[in-house]
């Protein structure tokens, strides 16, 4: 997390008590990015903007959610920062979630999980 971001959070916890946060967890392949895996081509307009609207503001937080691994999670990694894109967490919960959570569970915890591969619940057939 930058300093400029971390100076934000301070200030909002020290203006408002009760600063309930909103974690967003956003998947890489095909949602930021468009991707041949491993190979990175070009960001997605829309999410890249969505996202430094995420880090503008100081109630908000989120979470790289990759299946991306190794040399190739570096690779995303890398790719985000050189566009300006600072995740608070990389496929692990918030500090501030561990406060409420039992246990550090495997599933990140998110009010938001967004992914180029949802599956919209109100279409489900049976």
């Amino acid at each position: 997390m930058n300093d400029n971001r971390i100076a934000k959070i301070a200030k909002a916890v020290a203006e408002e008590e009760d600063c309930r946060i909103e974690i967003y967890a956003i998947d890489f392949d095909g949602t930021i990015a468009e991707t041949t895996f491993p190979a990175i081509h070009a960001p997605i307009p829309r999410m890249v903007e969505f996202i430094r609207r995420i880090q503008e503001d100081p109630r908000k937080r989120w979470i790289l959610w990759t299946c991306r691994s190794g040399n190739a999670l570096e690779m995303a990694i890398d790719w985000l920062e050189e566009n300006g894109l600072f995740p608070d967490a990389v496929n692990e919960n918030l500090p501030e979630a561990l406060s409420f959570l039992d246990d550090d569970c495997r599933k990140v915890f998110a009010h938001h999980y967004v992914d180029d591969r949802n599956f919209p619940m109100d279409t489900l057939e049976f």
